[in-house]
């Protein structure tokens, strides 16, 4: 597996920590269970890329796991939108060792402040929750069903295989046995439709906030309706 970005120099941080993205309504935390397992939150090993990237990586029987967290800038047009404060994004790499009938990706905002408002924000491929009070709006986002299908697969067979699914996707509204859960609008939880053994998926997570903003204004939602490759060019950027 060459896993995010082989050619680029990394530095290996001792202790490996959980990884975790700060902002004004609490940390962004992630999880990740592979067949009913669950990964520890401390990866195996954490690097730090010349971006300032970090790359989480977890070596399992069944898998090889990372996670790519890096601050992203979704280069919003000033003229139409409101400044961000900032904006962060991840990606998850799985390549599987093993066939996987279940991988389940998290990201998750919890416990919230007290006064927050939040709702499901998705549609036109994302999936997405808008979080609010009274000093910030903040926007989580990534692949909805239809983007897994079409968008999520990094290898050939396993691009092919996922994209027969999104006729069925189209088609229903009944339980898929995969799909994404919005965790009471606290976060986002990506199941995936099963593995075999070689593919790899990249599935993403992106954050963006900025004050309070009036109804017309989705300067947070446009910015992280993006794609996973640009995420990882972007930390390619020292």
């Amino acid at each position: 597996m060459s896993g995010f970005l082989p050619a680029l120099p990394r530095l290996t941080c001792h202790p490996a920590v959980q990884p975790r993205i700060a902002t004004p309504l609490g940390d962004l935390t992630f999880s990740a269970a592979l067949s009913n397992r669950q990964l520890p939150a401390v990866p195996d090993t954490l690097s730090r890329l010349p971006s300032g990237a970090l790359i989480a990586h977890w070596t399992e029987p069944a898998a090889d796991l990372e996670l790519l967290v890096t601050r992203y800038d979704p280069d919003l047009d000033p003229d139409h939108w409101a400044p961000l404060t900032d904006c962060w994004a991840a990606v998850w790499r799985v390549q599987a060792r093993t066939a996987l009938p279940r991988v389940q990706l998290s990201a998750t905002l919890s416990p919230l402040p007290s006064g927050v408002d939040s709702g499901f924000d998705g549609g036109q491929a994302l999936a997405a929750i808008t979080f609010d009070n009274s000093d910030t709006k903040l926007t989580l986002g990534g692949p909805d069903e239809e983007d897994i299908c079409l968008g999520a697969a990094d290898s050939s067979a396993l691009a092919t295989r996922w994209g027969r699914l999104v006729d069925r996707v189209y088609a229903t509204t009944r339980d898929l046995g995969w799909g994404v859960d919005y965790g009471n609008n606290e976060g986002l939880e990506w199941t995936l439709p099963s593995m075999e053994q070689g593919d790899r998926c990249l599935i993403h997570v992106v954050v963006a906030w900025s004050p309070p903003t009036n109804e017309e204004d989705a300067n947070t939602w446009f910015a992280v309706a993006t794609t996973p490759e640009n995420i990882i060019r972007q930390a390619a950027d020292a």
